[in-house]
């Protein structure tokens, strides 16, 4: 099976899905009107209901940019802006939390339950957006899901993924191995977008971008990004449908990616 051009998979749900996080992301030309607290307070009278507590922080235009791949050695430009954080519990115990600011727009989720209900989410956030904040344009959309893979050694990891994601994990070297990371960047040409893979151990101690802290122990990174950085005319449910197809060809890579261990290892039933 291709997952590049490929139909997906019939869904096979995963009772202790080993994700971390998953994000949605829409990018677009800069609103400067988000930045006043008028314009916030009619998004979170829009959204209040399911997202009753609103922070603002200030935070950057960068670099959590969905699909860009780090350019070691290459400044990260950014500058300061508003973000106004809406989430259905306080501070770290959020399940759902989302960000407006005057370029962007993010639905996360902590603990995630299904792709249905993940994007009936996005497309009233895209609702919500497109009657008060009114962007005209896309300029990035991208659907990024973040799997964290416990092991207690690392040659568990050939096991679990196929030899393409483990890499040196399924060598002989594999307990000798303390950071491994890999990124790829694959083209989609029958749905013009693209697919950002990375994989690999990360240590205890690292902060993968996109995650609130470190874990505390080595676990593997699998981390599948789609995305399209085109620019385009802004429709709600237009850019929730396209959003939507993004996850579906993430779930074809993920479903090549993963061995039979690992759907039973997550409570798949085959």
């Amino acid at each position: 099976m291709n997952p590049l051009s490929a139909p997906a998979p019939t869904e096979i749900p995963l009772a202790n899905a080993p994700l971390a996080k998953v994000i949605a992301q829409l990018r677009f030309p800069e609103v400067l009107a988000v930045e006043a607290p008028e314009t916030a307070a009619k998004f979170q009278a829009a959204i209040g209901h399911t997202y009753g507590f609103l922070s603002r922080e200030q935070g950057f235009s960068g670099p959590f940019l969905l699909g860009v791949p780090v350019q070691l050695g290459v400044p990260i430009q950014t500058r300061a802006m508003t973000h106004w954080r809406f989430a259905d519990a306080p501070n770290v115990d959020w399940q759902w939390r989302v960000t407006l600011t005057s370029q962007f727009l993010t639905l996360e989720v902590a603990r995630y339950t299904s792709r249905t209900e993940f994007f009936q989410r996005f497309e009233m956030l895209l609702e919500a957006l497109q009657v008060l904040v009114k962007p005209t344009m896309t300029l990035r959309l991208g659907v990024r899901y973040v799997n964290r893979i416990v092991f207690t050694e690392r040659a568990e990891i050939a096991t679990l993924v196929r030899p393409e994601i483990a890499g040196m994990l399924v060598t002989d070297m594999s307990a000798h191995v303390g950071h491994m990371q890999c990124e790829t960047l694959v083209a989609v040409k029958e749905e013009a977008c693209q697919i950002a893979v990375r994989c690999g151990v990360v240590p205890a101690d690292a902060l993968v971008e996109g995650l609130e802290a470190p874990f505390g122990k080595d676990w593997f990174l699998l981390d599948f990004d789609v995305f399209d950085d085109k620019a385009g005319n802004f429709d709600a449910q237009a850019t929730a449908a396209r959003a939507k197809a993004f996850a579906q060809r993430s779930y074809g890579f993920f479903r090549w990616a993963v061995t039979d261990e690992f759907l039973r290892r997550y409570g798949g039933q085959q």
